[in-house]
């Protein structure tokens, strides 16, 4: 018999199961140093190269809350 696994994902957990560096492609994690560049991308600190101007820094989970598009996740 074959048993059927169902798994249930908050919001925040299915983003950070899509979300990667554009840079390493690594998933990133609520923990992670990130930069947030002026294109809205997120960017490992450790991965980044200067290509467009930065809109903030920090650790991802606080850059998430300070920004309304990481709302609609």
């Amino acid at each position: 018999m074959n048993d059927v696994f169902i798994l249930s994902f908050t919001k925040e957990e299915e983003m950070l199961n899509r979300l990667k560096c554009n840079a390493c492609h690594k998933l990133i994690k609520y923990k992670d140093f990130v930069y947030l560049d002026m294109l809205n991308s997120v960017i490992h600190q450790r991965c980044y190269t200067p290509i467009f101007d930065v809109k903030d820094k920090g650790i991802f989970q606080e850059v998430m809350k300070k920004y309304p598009l990481f709302e609609e996740w």
